[in-house]
Parts: C-alpha cells; sequence; structure tokens
C-alpha cells in the first residue's frame, strides 16, 4: 500500500493536485488513529515519506506540513 500510495502522489501533475492529495491521505491517516487501524496509518506515512515523495520539492512548498505524532512512551505501561 505504501507504494500505492507514493504512486499515486507522484503520478498527478500539479504540485497544487499533489499537495490536496497529501492532505487526503492526511485525513485517513487521522481516521486510521480513530480506529485504531495502525497497520494501514504506517502503511500510508511509509508511502509520504517514500523518496520519490519527498523529493518533490513544489509540492510540499504548496502544501502545509503535516506530521501526525505518535508516542509510543506509554507503549510499555499495558505490560506491567
Amino acid at each position: 500500500m505504501s507504494y500505492w500510495v507514493a504512486t499515486e502522489i507522484v503520478l498527478t501533475n500539479s504540485a497544487r493536485d499533489q499537495a490536496s492529495l497529501v492532505k487526503k491521505f492526511v485525513q485517513v491517516c487521522k481516521e486510521c488513529l480513530a480506529l485504531n487501524n495502525f497497520n494501514t496509518l504506517m502503511e500510508i506515512l511509509s508511502g509520504l515519506n517514500h523518496v520519490a515523495v519527498q523529493r518533490l520539492k513544489r509540492m510540499w512548498e504548496v502544501s502545509v506540513i503535516f506530521s501526525i505524532q505518535i508516542d509510543p512512551s506509554a507503549n510499555s505501561i499495558l505490560f506491567f
């Protein structure tokens, strides 16, 4: 799925369309996080972090910087 995300973004023609597609994928990530669907969340984030997507400088200039922070420090609480 991560290659599909990267391919969809790279094959879009204009930087504005690429930025809107990234925003859409970020919305999907937020929904995955709300549904505790961490596998799909990480797949989409991997696609957004793919080198082919990161090289699209015009697209990143147009879009707003997105970050989804996952705090792994609370993971150990469940095991103690």
